[in-house]
């Protein structure tokens, strides 16, 4: 191997992190459609925010799918309009700030799916109560913000270490 092509792994290795248990059945338990829309999101899943992950905009059209809400609290989630939403998937690309917010909420959701032993549904319907770790709050209501997001992956660490409260 060349020095230009270690230089390649090393800015490729630095823009992701290799995550240990990701096995492919979860993807199909996220109802991930399509063999390149499972690549974009194990891209988005091993993205860390550092340089641009290079997903196509019309990726942005598998997220309800994943997460099960409608087109509108998907933009919502994302902190873009309505119409925004239907310019980005009409991109080459999606731009950095949007790929990062739909990572942090694919990493979310592959985090619950995995809380709740791959019930999708299951999860759903969890994000939809108020829980007593959120300030009785419904962790649905807590997407929109980053901070928000890491609060419900908290929360949903504690699930998975039978801490409730």
């Amino acid at each position: 191997m060349d020095a230009r092509s270690l230089k390649n792994i090393d800015q490729f290795t630095d823009q992701f992190e290799v995550l240990e248990d990701n096995p492919s059945y979860m993807l199909l338990t996220l109802g991930v459609p399509g063999k390149r829309n499972k690549n974009w999101v194990q891209v988005l899943l091993n993205y860390r925010g550092v340089g641009d992950p290079k997903v196509p905009g019309s990726f942005i059209t598998v997220v309800p799918d994943i997460t099960g809400f409608p087109v509108n609290e998907v933009a919502e989630i994302l902190d873009i309009s309505r119409s925004t939403y239907y310019r980005v998937k009409e991109e080459p690309r999606l731009d950095p700030e949007t790929a990062d917010k739909i990572s942090s909420l694919l990493k979310l959701f592959y985090q619950g799916v995995e809380a709740f032993e791959g019930d999708k549904k299951e999860f759903l319907d969890w994000l939809h109560i108020s829980v007593p770790a959120l300030g009785n709050q419904k962790p649905v209501d807590l997407l929109k913000t980053e901070s928000g997001r890491k609060s419900i992956s908290d929360a949903i660490a504690r699930i998975e270490h039978n801490v409730y409260g």
